[in-house]
């Protein structure tokens, strides 16, 4: 498992999303979103 990086800009402003992806499957690892974490600051 690992952290995927999801950056945009809106209303002017950077907003950086994380999620955690990777499942474990009979054919191998496949890269898939298991859980959106959503927006994290320095304060989270």
């Amino acid at each position: 498992m690992f952290l995927r990086l999801h950056q945009r800009s809106k209303d002017g402003k950077d907003h950086t999303y994380w999620s955690l992806d990777t499942v474990r499957t009979a054919t191998g690892p496949r890269q898939r979103t298991l859980c959106y974490l959503g927006e994290l600051n320095s304060s989270a």
